[in-house]
């Protein structure tokens, strides 16, 4: 009689079996089952499941991968089917406009424009990235959503091109390309944020190239239905706007879904101010689904405490903290002095009582930042009270520091990651100053 001696589970296929023990110490496996009942592999259906996981999902998948991983690739898969059917309809008014099916049009002068839209879009390209690169990095699900309102717009200044006047063409394709290509940055570059997110086994090449693999399935699917889509629009203008109607709504919808499912476990501005605000108003540490619910997709400004009275900024230079003030070597020594065993200094900047400044010392970590934007948020909390100025920063200050290592082991157990940050900082560090004997 058979003895089981172990049971084990295939993470892709979810079959689960027993090892068990035939005698004189050999052992054998049993057939797989799943949820307590029996299943045998060659069923028809059970080899489509697990051909359709093996090709489209990540190794390993779902423990391999942010718990909101499947959710969010739900509704992307239905933005990009939106996104390709559109798409086909402003490809029409494309080749349209370049003269397809017009004797009098010439194949140089179609190439001149072709050329002229290329440039266009190249150089918005490179544009859009050296002005707002950082930025798709500290706020990918805001900049996704952009992206998808950017291209939906470019099929609208596409499709309008084929009913203005033909001296409008060259003028309004190359607008649209200007538009597909800050989609091709925006939507590229948070693509690249999400997969880091999404991937928790080092296996991002294998998250992002299975991301290729769906988009490309639903683009083949789509361009199936855009045969049909295509044939009963026709050359009706009113048809292809109602389609062009119907389809950004679904894509807009399907992608404000798909960025809501996302729940970030790594801070931002914004989210370092949601956190460290309710910290100091109610002593209780949000998780990361928490304050997914209180974040802010659309019309987020990208600084802490954007609606406060006290504004932050990270990383300025200590010549912005104390100039302005009656006596910028006293109040330089002070900070020096009172932060000497701190990565960072804050104060308000100058003589505005309304701005706080962190001066980072070039050996200040994730969890100093963290630590100066949880002081910030002491300081507003102060402010309220009846200490102002330098009494309220020394209050706060010793308020966060008490309890400060406690914090971060909650916001740990609270399943935050601490090790990476996406926030807005200067470019000045400080290296020492002659009131201390810190140096790098």
């Amino acid at each position: 009689q058979s003895e089981p001696v172990a049971c084990e589970c295939n993470v892709t296929t979810k079959a689960r079996r027993r090892v068990t023990l035939v005698g004189g110490g050999h052992t054998a496996l049993e057939q797989p089952w799943r949820g307590g009942r029996r299943t045998g592999r060659g069923t028809c259906a059970w080899a489509v499941t697990v051909l359709v996981r093996s090709v489209f999902l990540p190794e390993g998948w779902p423990h391999t991968v942010s718990p909101d991983y499947l959710a969010y690739q739900q509704w992307d898969t239905v933005q990009a089917l939106c996104s390709t059917l559109s798409g086909l309809l402003s490809t029409r008014a494309i080749l349209a406009g370049y003269g397809v099916g017009n004797a009098e049009a010439t194949a140089i002068a179609a190439t001149m424009n072709w050329i002229i839209r290329d440039m266009s879009g190249m150089m918005a390209r490179i544009l859009f990235a050296w002005l707002q690169g950082s930025a798709l990095d500290r706020n990918p699900k805001t900049w996704r959503l952009v992206a998808d309102v950017l291209n939906d717009l470019a099929t609208f200044v596409l499709l309008a091109s084929e009913v203005c006047s033909p001296a409008c063409f060259l003028a309004l394709t190359c607008l649209g390309s200007v538009l597909r290509a800050l989609v091709g940055v925006a939507g590229g570059c948070t693509r690249a944020a999400l997969t880091m997110h999404q991937a928790r086994a080092d296996n991002m090449a294998d998250v992002s190239a299975k991301d290729a693999s769906q988009e490309t399935a639903v683009n083949l699917v789509g361009l199936a239905f855009g045969v049909f889509l295509v044939k009963s629009v026709g050359e009706s203008a009113a048809r292809t706007w109602v389609a062009f109607v119907v389809l950004t709504v679904g894509h807009i919808v399907a992608n404000y879904l798909a960025v809501c499912a996302v729940v970030m476990d790594t801070f931002n501005d914004q989210r370092a101010a949601i956190f460290f605000t309710h910290l100091v108003e109610t002593d209780k540490v949000l998780t990361p689904e928490e304050v997914a619910a209180r974040e802010s997709i659309i019309g987020y400004c990208g600084t802490p405490h954007a609606q406060a009275r006290i504004q932050l900024r990270l990383a300025v230079s200590l010549h912005d903290i104390t100039a302005g003030k009656s006596q910028e070597c006293a109040e330089l020594e002070k900070l020096s002095r009172y932060y000497k065993n701190e990565h960072y200094m804050l104060d308000f900047v100058g003589s505005n009582n309304g701005t706080l400044g962190v001066a980072l010392r070039s050996s200040a970590g994730p969890e100093d930042i963290l630590k100066a934007i949880a002081h910030a948020a002491a300081v507003h909390n102060c402010d309220g009270s009846r200490l102002r100025g330098w009494a309220s920063v020394v209050r706060a200050h010793e308020l966060v520091d008490e309890r400060w290592a406690a914090t971060l082991r909650q916001a740990r157990e609270a399943g935050w990651r601490l090790d990476r940050l996406q926030v807005a900082l200067g470019d000045w560090r400080v290296e020492s100053t002659k009131f201390d004997n810190h140096t790098e």
